[in-house]
């Protein structure tokens, strides 16, 4: 019996709570609506974005630095042998990138309909080299001194056999994103409103990587030369949901908050082709002289996650207008974007699928300006 009458008093409670004429707007609200609205018709919704971005792609490193070390044999003095010492890796620097928005405040509870399109393009070129070295042959220091230095990639064909005194390698991303979705924003507090929305996202990519090594002749080796071209291309169509908040400071500044999240289904295709052509030391005649290409073509979920923190700052003009100005950094991120074949292990490795699974990652600053009428 007491429980029974706790629980009734609960749900009162809770029922005056909820219903409380005091949490509605004059209009009868219980949530009412941010921003501009007209009676008449839907507002309308601009927006512009500067970005200023460097990305990152997991499991894109090119190359592998090694030293010939002494093994410290009290039976054989002279072997030698070579010690990894650091993995070559890209160093993405920082390039500008666009977004824009076009959608509607409906007079249906202010729900609101928009929709955008991001567009991000960066690439990074860079290069590697130590001295030209005398040997294939890495286990004696009569071939080669202690502390020679020399590049390897299993990028290229016969990786672990050969060495290579210069690297060469380039590597894009060109990124484009839409978006469709709807929500609504609205006051839960005095000072804070939140804007749930759902939607739909689609993408398409694409990934480039170029390397080079070349290697010098020595008077025991060839001069070589080695290349990997890789191609992966990308497109996805999916879900998406997520949740914008607004803090309001006062005067017409805010601090805002930004996450979404979503799964995108699509297809993905990768392309490698790779070159190696070694002369003979002795004649200069050609000793190797290979071309190998692999493709691959499968569907996968691409997995999203976005966040973004910042200032705005809104006014609105004698009701006719609303003007936002944001500044903000955002964080961006596809998981297992990276299907390439190859790493930097000097395991072949080659199974019916790509294995490298690097995520994809865009970071930086945004400049938005927004304006509803």
């Amino acid at each position: 019996m007491k429980k029974t009458a706790c629980t009734l008093l609960t749900l009162v409670i809770m029922s005056s709570l909820f219903s409380h004429p005091d949490t509605m707007d004059p209009e009868g609200n219980i949530t009412p609506s941010v921003g501009y609205r007209t009676s008449d018709r839907p507002s309308i919704v601009t927006q512009g974005e500067f970005l200023f971005w460097t990305a990152d792609v997991g499991n894109l490193s090119y190359g592998l630095k090694s030293a010939v070390q002494s093994r410290n044999s009290s039976v054989n003095p002279n072997q030698t042998g070579l010690v990894d010492k650091k993995k070559e890796e890209f160093n993405w620097g920082w390039d500008p990138g666009v977004r824009a928005k076009l959608g509607v405040i409906s007079d249906y509870d202010g729900w609101d309909f928009l929709s955008s399109w991001t567009y991000f393009y960066t690439s990074e070129t860079t290069s590697k080299t130590v001295e030209p070295f005398h040997s294939n042959d890495f286990g004696n220091v009569n071939n080669n001194p202690i502390g020679t230095e020399v590049f390897s990639s299993s990028w290229f064909v016969f990786n672990d056999q050969t060495r290579f005194n210069k690297l060469k390698a380039k590597a894009s991303i060109l990124f484009n994103q839409i978006d469709l979705n709807q929500g609504r924003n609205f006051w839960i507090s005095d000072y804070l409103s939140i804007r749930p929305f759902m939607g739909v996202r689609g993408y398409w990519t694409r990934l480039y990587f170029h390397l080079n090594g070349s290697r010098s002749i020595g008077s025991d080796i060839g001069a070589a030369d080695a290349m990997a071209r890789a191609k992966q291309n990308s497109w996805a169509v999916g879900l998406l949901s997520g949740l914008n908040t607004d803090w309001h400071l006062g005067c017409g500044f805010s601090l805002f908050g930004e996450f979404d999240f979503a799964l995108a289904y699509g297809r993905t295709r990768v392309h490698l082709k790779r070159t190696f052509f070694e002369e003979n030391n002795a004649s200069t005649q050609i000793d190797r002289n290979v071309t190998g290409r692999t493709k691959d073509s499968f569907y996968q979920i691409h997995p999203f996650c976005d966040l973004g923190i910042g200032l705005r700052y809104n006014h609105d003009f004698d009701k006719t207008l609303r003007l936002i100005l944001d500044a903000g950094w955002e964080y961006h991120t596809i998981l297992k974007f990276n299907q390439f074949f190859k790493s930097t292990s000097r395991e072949e490795g080659f199974t019916d699928l790509p294995s490298q699974r690097g995520n994809l990652s865009m970071t930086g600053l945004v400049i938005r300006g927004r304006v509803e009428f």
